[in-house]
């Protein structure tokens, strides 16, 4: 057992790291986090193989303890000899006594018979309290069962922790050492006793199998029963026999136990096995090593085995030695003694004397051949002396050696997680490519190459919209780049040695054969970060890479190469057993491919805000233009020597800087296909060439001449920074300001620097302003406050007060300010709007004006501003809130510089109330339920009820006067009242806002269903209910609700409720009060429950009378008559079906008001409990036609006679019934708004 505890202990710890291992490392990256947590449970193992050492240790020592026990009872069997002994050295006493007393001869025959009986009793009384002394001490039940019912418990934890083996491997280890440990003490314990109760036995048996001759006759003949001394024996013998039955039983259990528990270790040792073989391959070689070092271990194991069956050998032949040694000195003992006993009792009076001398004689003799007292234990001592130093060896070298092997376990174990730690955290395992460019559907590599018409070399020839060539010229810049992620992503590129590419060739059809092959494309460059793989990928050649092949009958398929990328590893990445040269990991399969495009030059500036290219921009005004603006565009349609009206000032401007500032034009302007995508100007050889054009502006009204814009810019000698310059060439001049001088855009091919090419020519305007000055006034005026309103136009105005602070502040007079700067009518939303001039407000939204005042200087400007809700709406959050702030900017530029501005805000406050129910408005109590409502509780108390009666014939509106039927309708503002009168319309419930009554969304759960896949659904602003698409309740504008009917037309045309509606009958309906502002303000008002009453109510139909067997003519009846009663189920609750004299006087109208129609009994389902196996049953469960005759006619019939209103019985079986039994008949009344259906029941009796 302790060999098989170190096994699977060992082997334990082996399977939960190769474990982790296997199920650990997969192609996720979220997957690594897992391995790293199952790597550090296998450290925490490690940890707790110390823990194993000391359980060991402590198990040792309680074995120790158990031999020290058996050490006892060993004393306590000697105790039982000297007892044994001290008996005889009575018995001489008594004897010499005797002998001293010769004259008075029979009275010391007869004392010394008496103390010979009582001496002999006396032994045996003794031997018996020396074994249940022996029995008690020695086997101790109760320990037994308390190490059994520890290790149930073991094992019942170890059987839950089974049910959730992958929630926690670590725990079952735990439980399942627990276990082992608990065996093992068990069987220890279990040898122990085993031993000391056979030695016991043995003792018992041979006091039970010695004969004592002549003892009973002596006893007898003194008048003493020894029946109690057997009785004692027998009991002894009975005790000992049960306790030995008990024990085999928890043996047995404890097998059966540790048979089901090693099941559940195997099941435990299959579920590990069942792991990821990919990995299981790879870690194969490295869980050989882990096992070939562990084979050392496994033999110093084998080693403590071998010590510790030494030394249970020797605890085993002292016990046996020491067992032997007192059985047979007692038994020696006793036998002689016995012997003795029966001299003495064959004496008669006469030869006493020399009988007693004879007896003591012998006596002595056989005595002197025994061990005395001393030397008794003096024996036992040596042997409990050598026995305790066997132990203590034992135990220190096991413990020794325990240390030494578990430390080696532990520092290999160590070792070998640390290389699993490596390989799993930096030996990459799979690669996937991040394509952004399909192909087909298919992921690709793209390649570009770039065509365009070289526009020659004159630059006279750039002065047009198109080059003259018609021969494309080709740009290939033989470079992309592509991204794979890698997994682990821990992996580092140390552990790479490099990337390169394999290739082979794939058509649209079918796939070729050249696997392997020299890939066109190579890695130039690579990155590395939180497991993205970045490549500069090139090309190797010029060939393109993908050709059209024509494979017959007129058919074309595309050939193309397909790659995977390879990767070799090397460093810790690799392990002793890998084939190093061939050691590759590769990555899925993607094609190249390569397009071609045409080149143009594009505006930065017209892009998205997620940095998109936005190629749709145009218009001569539009600074944002995509690719500029052609020759004719920039020059409308003239030459650049023409002079060109004050119109085109506005024209073809991209950029405003200010006059005293550079620009760097490439800033201006990047490569682009039609498409939207970049090009790399160094990549494909490309460059932008800058040229300030003549650009002749006429100066119109009485000047004479023009002015050419040209003269205001100059480029610096790199040939891209623009600066402004005066008439005169003075860089940074005023002179500048307002000018805008004609930039020419080149791009050129200088991939030959000897014969460069021109790709593109565009053309746009820088306009000199002057600086940009902003001042932040804050501010302008007090914040507004007003009433929030749908579509209002509000007007606030600035008066003087606010604008003479401005005026200070500017520190000007009025007319100085006024002349000074003006206010721009527009509004922006923020501030850097304002800075920036974008994204100002339509004038039909919000505006600001200038109301001036052309009077004496004594008074003030006032601003107007004017601002629509409509386009400004509250949103619900700040309805929730009550209030909403709206804050727009504007400015006062300066008259000289436009771009000099005092920039202002102004801020308005809408406040909103509630909507809610309008003043006066109250629950009419006596229409709801329960009492005591209030308006205040509203919506809390939601469970609140209202009814909806069926209409009366008498009803003004839907009774008799417009409808031949009964309608199930109402008003819901009949549930309110306002100083004494019902509110006209639902609009009138509330305070503002347009109120709606409808049913409740959110309460549609409530509603009855037929089956679990029915549905409740909503339809014209939830004031239409359907069930299963149909409808079946509505509440109109008025707040009027009905029930739904198909048809409810007057003249005599009865109304059919749908499926729906029939279900809501007598059900409660959810139902709400909302009000909604603005079209997107909501409020609920109120919620509560309408229940819509049911018309009718039928009684439970019961016929007493019983149908009786064998009458003349083969049957019995019973009457049906006035058994079926329908009645109103609210107001009188009038009768309207059942007995004449009970009827209401209009019951026949009433009938056809709710559309009753006569009962329907079923003769063809009637049921009955008698059963097809010929027993009677409970209830009524079998169709009475299904029982029949031997020539399949029917056995009873039950004949229904509604002309007669009676029901027949009628026996076909030709034999009297000699039991009762039932027969049940469905009956059923249609009504409009519901169906009754009853089983009602008749006994059939016996008539013999």
């Amino acid at each position: 057992m302790k060999r098989k505890y170190f096994s699977v202990l060992l082997m334990a710890a082996m399977t939960v790291a190769s474990t982790s291992m296997v199920t650990s490392c997969k192609d996720y990256d979220d997957d690594i986090n897992n391995v790293q947590t199952q790597i550090d449970a296998a450290n925490d193992l490690i940890k707790k193989l110390d823990t194993q050492a000391s359980t060991l240790q402590t198990a040792v020592t309680t074995a120790q303890s158990t031999a020290d026990a058996a050490k006892t009872a060993a004393a306590e069997a000697a105790t039982a000899a000297k007892n044994a002994q001290a008996t005889g050295d009575e018995a001489l006493a008594a004897a010499k006594t005797a002998e001293a007393a010769a004259e008075a001869a029979k009275a010391a025959a007869a004392e010394a018979q008496k103390a010979a009986i009582e001496a002999a009793t006396k032994q045996v009384n003794d031997l018996k309290a020396e074994i249940q002394t022996a029995l008690d001490n020695k086997v101790d039940v109760a320990t037994f069962n308390t190490a059994v019912a520890k290790l149930e418990g073991d094992i019942a934890g170890i059987d839950a922790k089974l049910n959730t083996l992958g929630e926690d491997v670590k725990n079952n280890q735990k439980e399942i050492t627990t276990a082992k440990e608990a065996i093992a003490t068990l069987e220890a314990a279990q040898k122990n006793a085993e031993v000391q109760i056979a030695a016991l036995e043995k003792f018992k048996a041979t006091l039970e199998s010695e004969t004592i001759p002549g003892l009973n006759d002596a006893i007898k003949a003194n008048g003493i029963e020894i029946e109690g001394v057997k009785k004692s024996v027998a009991d002894l013998k009975d005790a000992t026999t049960k306790a030995q039955e008990k024990l085999a039983n928890d043996i047995a259990k404890v097998a059966a136990d540790l048979t089901a528990l090693q099941g559940t270790v195997d099941a435990i040792d299959a579920a590990y096995k069942a792991g990821d073989e990919n990995l299981q391959n790879q870690i194969d070689d490295l869980l050989q090593t882990v096992k070939a070092n562990s084979d050392k271990h496994h033999q110093d194991v084998s080693a403590i085995d071998a010590k510790i069956t030494a030394l249970d050998k020797l605890i085993s032949d002292n016990k046996s030695e020491l067992k032997n040694y007192t059985d047979d000195a007692v038994k020696a003992a006793k036998k002689d003694l016995q012997g003795q006993i029966d001299a003495l009792a064959k004496l008669n009076i006469d030869g006493v004397e020399q009988g007693l001398a004879d007896w003591m004689k012998q006596i002595n003799d056989k005595f002197d051949n025994y061990y005395t007292s001393g030397q008794i234990d003096e024996k036992i001592n040596t042997l409990t002396d050598n026995y305790k130093q066997a132990i203590a060896d034992a135990i220190e070298e096991a413990s020794e050696n325990l240390t030494s092997s578990m430390n080696s376990i532990r520092t290999e174990l160590l070792g070998e997680i640390n290389l699993l730690n490596i390989l799993c955290g930096q030996r990459l395992t799979s690669m996937v490519f991040a394509p952004t460019t399909y192909i087909d559907g298919i992921e690709a590599i793209k390649f570009s190459t770039l065509n365009y018409y070289d526009w020659g070399t004159d630059a006279t020839a750039w002065e047009a919209d198109a080059p003259t060539a018609k021969t494309y010229t080709y740009i290939n810049d033989k470079e992309t780049t592509v991204k794979y992620y890698l997994n682990p992503a821990t992996v580092s590129l140390d552990a790479i040695d490099k990337f390169d590419f394999v290739s082979q060739d794939a058509t649209n059809e079918k796939k070729l054969t050249r696997a392997g092959a020299e890939a066109p494309i190579k890695v130039a460059g690579q990155s590395l970060k939180n497991g993205v793989l970045t490549l500069n990928v090139q090309k190797t050649g010029n060939a393109p890479l993908m050709s059209e092949t024509s494979y017959g009958w007129g058919t074309t398929y595309s050939k193309f190469p397909i790659v995977a990328l390879r990767a070799k590893l090397t460093g810790e990445a690799v392990t002793d057993k890998d084939d190093a040269a061939n050691l590759f990991v590769y990555s899925d399969w993607a094609r190249l491919y390569e397009s071609t495009e045409r080149p143009f030059i594009h505006n930065t500036q017209a892009t998205d805000d997620a940095g998109n290219m936005i190629e749709s921009n145009t218009g001569k005004k539009n600074p944002l233009a995509s690719h500029f603006w052609s020759f004719s565009e920039a020059y409308d349609g003239m030459k650049k020597i023409d002079k060109l009206p004050t119109a085109e000032n506005s024209n073809c401007i991209t950029k405003k800087v200010d006059y005293d500032k550079s620009i760097d034009l490439t800033s201006l302007v990047e490569v682009c296909d039609k498409s939207g995508a970049r090009y790399d100007l160094n990549k494909f050889g490309l460059k932008f060439e800058f040229h300030i054009m003549q650009y002749n502006l006429l100066n119109e009204g009485s000047t004479k001449d023009w002015t050419n814009q040209q003269y205001f810019a100059k480029l610096k000698e790199d040939g891209k920074t623009l600066v402004a310059t005066a008439r005169n060439g003075a860089e940074g001049n005023r002179d500048a300001i307002g000018r805008q001088p004609m930039i020419q855009v080149v791009l050129k091919d200088v991939n030959d620097p000897k014969h460069e090419k021109v790709v593109d020519v565009r053309y746009f305007k820088i306009q000199w302003v002057d600086v940009q000055e902003t001042v932040d006034y804050g501010p302008i005026a007090k914040d507004f406050e007003d009433a929030y309103k749908c579509g209002e136009t509000y007007q606030y105005i600035i008066g003087e007060e606010a604008m003479n602070n401005v005026y200070a502040t500017a520190n000007m007079s009025r007319d100085e300010f006024h002349k000074s700067y003006t206010v721009n009518q527009a509004l922006f939303p923020s501030y850097n709007d304002v800075v920036n001039n974008t994204n100002s407000f339509e004038i039909e939204k919000t505006d600001f004006k200038d109301l001036r005042d052309y009077s004496a200087g004594g008074q003030t400007h006032n601003l107007k501003w004017t601002i629509n809700s409509n386009y400004f709406a509250m949103t619900q959050a700040e309805y929730e809130a009550g209030e909403a702030t709206r804050t727009v900017y504007g400015y006062f530029y300066k008259t000289s510089n436009p771009n000099s501005r005092i920039i202002f805000s102004m801020t308005v406050k809408w406040t909103i109330n509630k909507m809610a129910y309008a003043t006066g408005v109250n629950y009419s109590q006596e229409q709801w339920e329960p009492s005591g409502l209030t308006m205040a509780n509203g919506l809390t108390n939601a469970g609140k009820k209202r009814f909806i009666n069926p209409a009366l014939r008498s009803d003004n509106v839907y009774g008799t006067v417009n409808y031949t039927d009964c309608q199930i309708i109402g008003d819901l503002k009949a549930g309110y009242i306002n100083n004494g009168k019902v509110p006209e319309t639902v609009q009138a419930l509330v305070n503002f806002g347009i109120a709606k009554l409808t049913f409740d969304p959110a309460r549609l759960s409530v509603l009855p269903t037929k089956k679990a896949t029915d549905k409740w659904t909503l339809s014209n602003d939830n004031m239409e209910l359907y069930y299963n698409g149909v409808q079946a309740a509505t509440i109109d504008r008025a707040g009027i609700i009905s029930l739904y009917e198909g048809v409810a037309t007057k003249a005599g045309h009865n109304g059919e409720p749908t499926e729906g509606a029939l279900l809501l009958v007598g059900k409660d309906v959810p139902v709400k009060l909302a009000s909604v502002y603005c079209g997107v303000l909501n409020q609920e008002i109120d919620k509560y429950l309408v229940n819509f009453i049911k018309p009718l109510a039928m009684n439970e139909v019961k016929i007493e009378d019983t149908l009786k067997d064998v009458i003349d003519g083969g049957s019995s009846s019973v009457s049906i008559k006035n058994k079926i009663i329908i009645r109103e189920a609210f107001g009188l609750k009038r009768m309207i079906v059942g007995p004449t004299n009970q009827l209401a006087n209009d019951a026949k109208k009433l009938c056809e008001w709710y559309i009753v129609k006569p009962a329907y009994w079923d003769e063809a389902n009637i049921k009955t409990n008698l059963q097809k196996n010929g027993s009677i049953g409970s209830s009524a469960n079998v169709k009475l036609s299904d029982l029949r005759n031997a020539d399949g006619s029917v056995k009873y019939r039950v004949a229904i006679d509604t002309n007669a209103q009676k029901v027949t019985f009628h026996n076909m079986s030709g034999n009297a019934i000699s039991q009762k039994f039932i027969v049940s008949i469905p009956v059923s009344v249609q009504t409009k708004w519901g169906k009754f259906t009853q089983m009602v029941d008749i006994t059939v009796v016996p008539n013999k």
